[in-house]
């Protein structure tokens, strides 16, 4: 079990790519909170980059995307690895179905314990003429 102040989720961030950098420097490309899609059911892809930071040593984490009518899809299972000083990245690239229009949420999870529900607002395109 791994204790609350022992280990952090410093971000989740939601995007479209990220890169990596000389220097150990990452660049997120096009972060977002909303998704606006034409038609439903309809396929999308996101980026999904969570930051650890905190205790040595190495920790299971999952992160998972729920639907508005709750049901939870496991997206990414991974062994976390953290050295003395350092940090450990995750990056989750997927290509979702999203059935409905509503609010979904990318639940991030270290050791079966919850760090973040961050929200992910899908909405019907609309288009303004």
């Amino acid at each position: 079990m791994v204790a609350e102040e022992s280990l952090k989720l410093l971000y989740c961030m939601i995007c479209e790519d990220v890169r990596f950098e000389m220097n150990n420097k990452m660049s997120l490309m096009g972060c977002f909170d909303t998704i606006s899609l034409r038609s439903f059911p309809d396929n999308f892809g996101i980026t999904i980059v969570n930051k650890w930071w905190g205790q040595e040593g190495r920790f299971k984490s999952r992160t998972e995307l729920e639907t508005p009518t709750g049901e939870r899809v496991r997206l990414f299972e991974n062994m976390v690895e953290i050295r003395e000083g350092a940090s450990a990245v995750e990056v989750i690239k997927r290509v979702f179905q999203f059935n409905s229009p509503g609010t979904y949420y990318i639940k991030v999870f270290i050791e079966g314990a919850e760090h973040a529900s961050v929200p992910l607002f899908v909405r019907r395109y609309v288009e303004i003429t």
